[in-house]
């Protein structure tokens, strides 16, 4: 889940948060379905929300290729686009509190150009044993966030 700043009246020049989910699920979308819809019933997430690709594919996705993009595209060592960020990561512990929330969202707003980005541990990621799969960050981490700034 990504908080940032939009425009939320362009005639007035108001600002506000927007949060964007955008997540990968390893599985069908009738599966993700299943599972957001009974977790998460306030979302409403429908079949046209969802769009199932390879894990390769979604290399590209994440790397914002244009869908459709052919796959050994990967092979190319030139970068698509230079983005300069400063970005800083922190691991989640705890709960943020709602009065921690709130001062957050305010200070996203007094900034104008941040990002935060939450990145949540668990699921299928707390089912595989540190054994099978390392993953250092794995124990007592609830999310990872991560600040940007341009």
């Amino acid at each position: 889940m990504t908080f940032d700043v939009v425009n939320s009246n362009f005639r007035t020049g108001e600002i506000t948060n927007r949060a964007t989910f955008l997540t990968l699920f390893l599985g069908d979308s009738e599966k993700l379905l299943s599972l957001m819809n009974e977790t998460f019933p306030d979302l409403g997430l429908k079949q046209f929300d969802c769009t199932e690709m390879s894990w390769v594919e979604s290399v590209l996705f994440w790397t914002n290729f244009p869908a459709g993009t052919p796959v050994n595209i990967l092979l190319s060592r030139v970068p698509q686009v230079l983005t300069h960020l400063k970005r800083k990561s922190d691991y989640l512990k705890n709960p943020i509190p709602k009065q921690g929330l709130e001062f957050i969202f305010k200070r996203i707003i007094e900034l104008k150009s941040v990002m935060l980005t939450f990145n949540p541990y668990g699921g299928i990621m707390a089912e595989i044993p540190p054994s099978e799969k390392p993953f250092p960050h794995r124990a007592g981490n609830l999310a990872k966030h991560q600040y940007a700034i341009n």
